[in-house]
């Protein structure tokens, strides 16, 4: 089924509202605003639009983690995948006895733990494509992004992945072209000078209240403030100490359901 205008889903609920990135503050409000925990894959990473589009057309969680696309990036703060445009921002461990908590040097000894829950996060991810009836998908932009060509790529990439469902897709601060035969959504939310990492909740919630979505009841965890919190706590990354069950443990992507 092609992608379906927002309006379409007025007066009804949806079932799975998810995020695209492109970083953590669109999971966290969406989670925040709307009350659920389930997490996906896009939650925590930093992508490139035409990163997601390759991710999600390819579908190859596995092949996020092949060594020869992977290098620390040039702040020693991040492990990135050169193929899939997309910086591992979480998932490695850090070392605190280095100013800045860069990626350890071992880093490459550490690439089981996020490859198994990321894989796990994509079977859901694309198991949506077989079990749901109506999704949301929401991807944030970077101000200066105007690459019509990459958000093509990315709304072919779900119609192709997600034909069963009715999909409906939001864009936020996207000022570029869309391809007329898909009806996107546009959505403006400010960020204020100063804002860290969540931006600005009170932005957020008034963009999605224009929105008019409500989730179905019963079919997602509820969010907690400990659940948010722990969204929080995660920012900070591994230490080089923690052993790597801590680091599923301590991730909410890794123990919501």
């Amino acid at each position: 089924m092609p992608i379906v205008p927002l309006a379409s889903f007025a007066g009804s609920s949806i079932d799975h509202l998810v995020s695209l990135g492109r970083a953590c503050e669109t999971a966290y409000n969406l989670r925040r605003h709307y009350g659920f925990a389930t997490a996906y894959p896009f939650d925590w990473w930093i992508s490139t639009t035409e990163g997601a589009a390759r991710f999600i057309r390819d579908g190859d969680a596995e092949a996020l983690y092949r060594q020869e696309d992977l290098s620390v990036s040039a702040d020693g703060d991040a492990v990135g995948n050169a193929r899939y445009g997309i910086r591992l921002q979480h998932e490695f461990p850090r070392d605190r006895r280095l100013e800045g908590r860069p990626v350890v040097a071992d880093w490459a000894d550490h690439l089981e733990a996020p490859r198994k829950r990321t894989a796990h996060l994509a079977r859901r991810f694309f198991g949506l494509a077989a079990t749901a009836r109506n999704i949301v998908f929401v991807r944030a932009i970077a101000p200066r992004d105007t690459n019509g060509a990459a958000v093509a790529a990315l709304l072919e990439a779900l119609d192709m992945r997600f034909t069963a469902a009715r999909v409906a897709v939001v864009l936020v601060n996207y000022r570029g072209q869309v391809p007329a035969a898909h009806p996107v959504h546009r959505l403006s939310v400010a960020r204020p000078a100063g804002a860290d990492w969540r931006g600005d909740s009170g932005a957020w919630d008034a963009a999605l209240a224009t929105l008019g979505l409500r989730m179905t009841p019963g079919l997602h965890k509820p969010a907690t403030a400990a659940d948010l919190s722990a969204h929080v706590a995660a920012r900070s990354g591994l230490d080089a100490e923690d052993p790597g069950p801590a680091f599923e443990g301590a991730s909410p992507a890794a123990k919501m359901s």
